[in-house]
């Protein structure tokens, strides 16, 4: 039997001739590494699907492709991503569909108790979204420390993914662990353009996390002046303290934002 180090290496490269070659003299899909799952899925639709096939024509039928083999789509890296992780990550939707179709888990989450969705949420990758959403990925799945697909879009000012979410149900105000919400940390960045669309989603102006830090006092201590004058216009507590009693004004201050105070 060929070694399934050939068959990572030839994954790995792209080289999807050599891929089919070696799965057709029943390399062990399952092999101590499964990489080759890994490197299938980064390298695209075309890869992935060709690989999955091979062996549909000898069970009369695709959609029993490599599953009949025993291969297990679910396998990780070191990191915890899975196939559909990698294929998420770097955008590759058909490929996302493809491994979906022979039953990945669509919720598995990786070494950081990220989901599939999480991680794309993570990336500018707009249409890895909505193509998770399509198949029923768990709009509101938190990680280990309460980050939720709706808190990374606003916080990497992703505005497409940011609309999308509330649509297919995300909650505007859930809280990570610390409290903080998608607001706060879209202010904290000066994300201004999404700060406005999770308001108008209906975003709490004046929730404050665990500490008593309020979206204006994220972005007055974080030095994003237009953050600060945008949600002063909008009516924010200008002088709601936090739980150490620091002021917004007080919070630009001792962070050396002078422009801000």
């Amino acid at each position: 039997m060929v070694s399934v180090n050939d068959l990572i290496v030839a994954a790995g490269n792209g080289n999807l001739g050599l891929v089919v070659s070696l799965l057709a003299t029943k390399v062990d899909v399952n092999g101590t590494d499964e990489k080759w799952l890994l490197c299938t899925s980064s390298l695209g639709h075309k890869l992935t699907r060709q690989c999955c096939s091979t062996f549909a024509a000898e069970w009369g039928g695709r959609q029993l492709g490599c599953t009949n083999r025993g291969a297990n789509f679910n396998t990780t890296d070191e990191n915890g991503n899975t196939p559909l992780t990698c294929a998420a990550i770097i955008g590759r939707v058909g490929v996302i569909r493809e491994l979906l179709d022979f039953g990945c888990d669509i919720d598995q989450v990786n070494g950081g108790g990220n989901t599939v969705l999480s991680s794309a949420a993570q990336t500018d990758h707009t249409a890895t979204a909505p193509s998770l959403l399509d198949r029923g990925a768990t709009v509101d799945a938190q990680d280990s420390i309460g980050c939720s697909p709706l808190i990374f879009a606003s916080a990497r000012g992703y505005i497409d993914i940011v609309r999308l979410l509330p649509e297919k149900g995300a909650a505007i105000d859930l809280t990570a662990n610390d409290g903080a919400t998608p607001l706060m940390l879209a202010a904290a960045s000066g994300y201004i353009d999404v700060m406005q669309l999770l308001l108008e989603k209906g975003a709490a102006m004046d929730q404050t996390d665990n500490d008593g830090y309020s979206p204006l006092t994220w972005a007055a201590g974080h030095g994003q002046t237009e953050a600060v004058q945008y949600l002063v216009e909008r009516g924010a507590e200008v002088d709601k303290p936090t739980v150490r009693g620091v002021t917004p004004l007080i919070g630009a201050g001792v962070s050396g934002h002078v422009n801000v105070a």
